[in-house]
């Protein structure tokens, strides 16, 4: 993607929205820190902080600390991307005219300032920043607190209080940006047990790694951790905790033991699911016999409670599993196979002994299980279990080279999850150009239909993928021409019929267009633009593309919104 293509590659929800903000004049300061680094805030329900990276044109990373929380791109770096591609040409002029005169970065100004100023100057600046920024006073303390020299448990308490204080509103809870600012304030301050750890200060390194854990655990129960950060921050936390407990001496593992022990046990935790961490640490601290007692009781006693109170599926099957990885790490093989066997009637440890079985080539025992398992799933109405099992089985009929058994499963797994990797694997069963696999295909076919037209699948797309795979592209054009009014079907297949049918290609996206471009919304105006693009590039397209313009600036002259879009993209 790039400054060029962007809105091409965007959904059209996110590039209107994005639009607007930009039109709107909400980006309401921008600054390019480096070459192709920007910096730019946005005003929405809060101003928010924006970073794009580029790579020449090329649209390389971005961020953004609103609460939108998809994995795709938000309005607020659409809006910045508006400006930035509205100013490259400027800025290119610019750099033209004055390639004589270089213009430092903010980077280098920094660092210039930095080898100029004295030390007093520089602390009394930094004096005066403190009494503007409270965090930046937290951040700072916290960076340097291994210079401090005071009780590590209070000093950190008495940081991580702070930086809590700090981002907390007065009623004690911390907001959505604020706690962003909270979470990444935590996990620098965990990279710093992380630095002491690597320092082999390995006492403080674990103090301050409990002070993490004990008051983050607190701090989420009045935060808005929509962004995860917080909690990102508590788990490297745990990890780098885990990586000290390996290097403590064995005097030091006996009182985490305890300690542990007793993080475990606390309800705090659970709430949030961190009592599994200290359920991990735990076998790594088990030295003697009587602290494997301690330890299995306790996770004897959980699963008694867990199982009188009828529990979350989850939770039974992680305390069980924690047994079978204690006795497995001591090398108790039989005790973990033992535990297994008992509790069989759970599909992840039913499934561990399949794999055992059939590592061992015992194909019929596995199939036996994996068929009990079926009836178990049937009765609980768990469909996700029964193909699970149901994948097993084919996964055993192919190291036996079962062809029935083979056509069976891959047949019923295509029809589970239309994935035409089974298609393809019971398509191989057959011979070449054998008619009984044609016979065989147009039975399928037939049953896709008739789901199809039961309305339980997604349109016609599998049929649609079969046609592709057999070559069938007659039919798959005639199929596309029974949806001719949905363009987005339409739009997904074409390629692969563009060279064979481009004529009848070209009047599907036009009558699908047409019909499409009635729905007065800026949305479809976007989409619209998008599948005039790609109709520019099949053949002969372009002046079918100069038709429907002149159709749509004629029909509806009235819909500034969709004329503005047309004439940016298609200038008259």
């Amino acid at each position: 993607m790039n400054l060029k293509n962007f809105k091409d590659n965007i959904p059209p929800q996110i590039l209107e929205r994005g639009l607007d903000y930009f039109e709107n004049g909400n980006v309401i300061q921008i600054e390019e820190l480096s070459d192709g680094v920007w910096q730019a805030e946005v005003e929405g329900s809060e101003n928010y902080n924006v970073i794009v990276k580029l790579e020449g044109k090329s649209i390389s990373d971005w961020n953004c600390d609103c609460p939108y929380d998809d994995d795709s791109i938000c309005k607020h770096v659409v809006a910045v991307l508006y400006v930035i591609s509205e100013k490259s040409a400027d800025l290119k002029k610019q750099k033209t005219e004055k390639s004589s005169e270089r213009v430092n970065t903010t980077r280098e100004k920094i660092e210039t300032i930095f080898k100029k100023v004295s030390k007093e100057d520089l602390k009394n600046f930094l004096n005066a920043e403190f009494l503007k920024e409270r965090n930046l006073k937290n951040s700072f303390i916290a960076n340097f607190a291994e210079l401090i020299d005071e009780n590590p448990a209070d000093k950190y308490a008495a940081i991580v209080d702070n930086l809590y204080k700090a981002a907390a509103g007065r009623n004690g809870w911390v907001d959505y940006r604020n706690a962003r600012a909270l979470g990444n304030s935590l996990f620098e301050l965990s990279e710093k047990a992380n630095k002491l750890l690597l320092s082999k200060k390995i006492s403080e390194c674990i103090t301050l790694c409990k002070v993490l854990i004990e008051k983050t655990a607190l701090i989420l129960n009045s935060v808005d951790d929509s962004s995860g950060l917080i909690s990102n921050a508590l788990n490297n936390s745990f990890g780098i905790f885990k990586d000290a407990i390996k290097k403590s001496p064995p005097m030091l593992k006996d009182q985490l033991f305890e300690y542990c022990i007793r993080q475990y046990q606390d309800e705090r935790y659970s709430d949030f699911g961190f009592d599994d961490e200290f359920l991990a640490l735990l076998p790594e601290l088990v030295t003697t016999e009587e602290q494997e007692k301690i330890f299995l009781n306790v996770i004897d006693e959980r699963l008694s409670f867990e199982i009188s109170n009828e529990p979350y599926h989850y939770t039974i099957v992680r305390l069980i599993s924690a047994k079978i990885d204690f006795y497995r790490s001591k090398n108790m093989n039989v005790k973990a196979n033992k535990i297994l066997k008992e509790n069989i009637e759970y599909p992840e440890f039913r499934e561990i002994i399949v794999d055992q079985l059939i590592a061992k080539k015992d194909f019929a025992e596995a199939k036996n299980l994996c068929h009990e398992g079926i009836n178990i799933a049937k009765n609980k109405n768990h469909p996700g279990t029964i193909n699970m099992w149901m994948q097993k089985l084919l996964h055993i009929s192919r190291l036996e080279e079962d062809i029935p058994d083979i056509r069976n499963w891959s047949e019923k797994l295509f029809f589970a999850f239309h994935d035409m990797d089974y298609y393809r694997i019971l398509k191989s069963t057959y011979s070449g150009k054998n008619k009984e696999w044609k016979n065989e295909c147009e039975k399928i076919l037939e049953k896709l239909r008739i789901d199809a037209g039961n309305k339980i699948y997604y349109m016609e797309d599998p049929i649609a993928e079969v046609f592709i795979e057999e070559s069938y592209y007659d039919r798959l054009l005639l199929l596309l021409q029974k949806s001719q009014n949905d363009i987005r079907f339409i739009d997904q297949y074409a390629e692969k019929i563009a060279d064979k049918y481009p004529g009848e290609l070209i009047q599907l996206y036009s009558a699908a267009l047409r019909k499409h471009a009635t729905a007065a919304d800026r949305r479809v105006y976007i989409e619209v633009v998008k599948y005039l693009k790609k109709l520019e590039k099949f053949k002969g397209g372009l002046n079918e593309v100069g038709l429907l313009l002149d159709f749509f600036r004629l029909k509806y002259r009235n819909r500034r919104a969709m004329m503005e879009l047309l004439n940016e993209r298609f200038p008259a």
